[in-house]
C-alpha cells in the first residue's frame, strides 16, 4: 500500500467512527423523545445529516443500532470497569459501596442529558433489545455488587433473603431516578434540594444495611 493510499484509509476510518458517533448520538436524542417503536431510520438519518443508507451500512439495521445505543447508555450511567476497579480496592465492603453509590449518583442524578431518559423509557416500555442488554450490561453489574453486598451483610447469596436484602437497599434509588423528572414532584407539599435528597437516601442506605446485617439468618 502506498503512502498516499494508506492516509486516505485513515482519513476514510476516523471519517466513518465520526459518522457512527454522530449517527448513535442523534439516535439516542430521538428514541429517548419518541422511543423506539416511533423512531425511523430515516429520522435518525436526517438528524445526523447522515446518508439514508447509513444505519445499515454501520450498524446493520436499526435494532442493532438501538443496541449500540443501550449499550453507551450504560457506560454512561455506570461504567462496569468503575464497579470492578472499586471491588478490587483493599477496602471494607460498605466503603466500597459508598463509592459505588456515589458514583452511581453523580452519574445518574447529576446529569441532565438524554441517556437516563431513554433508559427509563426502556425499562417502562421494553424493547425487543432488552433480553440483550440485561444479559450482557446488567447481569454483569449486578454480579459484582452482589458479591460486595455479600461481604457486606454476611449472608448467603443463595439466600432468598439476600435478593430481598438487595432490592430493599436498591429499589429507593430507582424510584428516585424514575421519579426525579416527573411534574408530580411540584405538587409535593415539601421540596427539597437534590443534594439534601440524594444524602438523606445514602444514609438511609447504610441505616438499611447495618439493621439487615444485625439479622441472624437460619
Amino acid at each position: 500500500m502506498s503512502k498516499n493510499t494508506e492516509i486516505i484509509s485513515r482519513s476514510n476510518r476516523k471519517d466513518g467512527e465520526a459518522t457512527k458517533t454522530r449517527i448513535i448520538e442523534c439516535a439516542g436524542r430521538l428514541f429517548a423523545e419518541n422511543g423506539y417503536d416511533g423512531t425511523t431510520g430515516k429520522d435518525i438519518c436526517l438528524a445526523a445529516d447522515a446518508n439514508a443508507a447509513a444505519v445499515n451500512y454501520y450498524f446493520g439495521g436499526r435494532e442493532q443500532l438501538y443496541l449500540a445505543v443501550l449499550e453507551k447508555v450504560h457506560d454512561y450511567l455506570l461504567n462496569i470497569n468503575i464497579i470492578k476497579e472499586i471491588s478490587l480496592q483493599n477496602i471494607s465492603a460498605e466503603q466500597k459501596l459508598d463509592k459505588i453509590l456515589t458514583a452511581l449518583l453523580k452519574y445518574g442524578f447529576d446529569r441532565k442529558d438524554w441517556h437516563i431518559r431513554l433508559w427509563l423509557k426502556e425499562l417502562l416500555h421494553p424493547s425487543p433489545c432488552i433480553d440483550r442488554i440485561i444479559l450482557h450490561n446488567c447481569l454483569p453489574k449486578i454480579y459484582i455488587l452482589s458479591d460486595i453486598l455479600k461481604e457486606a451483610l454476611g449472608y448467603d447469596r443463595g439466600n432468598v433473603r439476600f435478593h430481598g436484602a438487595y432490592f430493599s437497599l436498591f429499589a429507593p434509588f430507582i424510584l428516585a431516578l424514575l421519579a426525579r423528572n416527573s411534574p408530580v414532584l411540584s405538587s409535593v407539599p415539601v421540596h427539597y434540594s437534590q443534594k439534601e435528597f440524594i444524602s438523606i437516601v445514602k444514609e438511609n442506605f447504610f441505616t438499611t444495611l447495618a439493621a439487615l446485617k444485625k439479622t441472624e439468618i437460619r
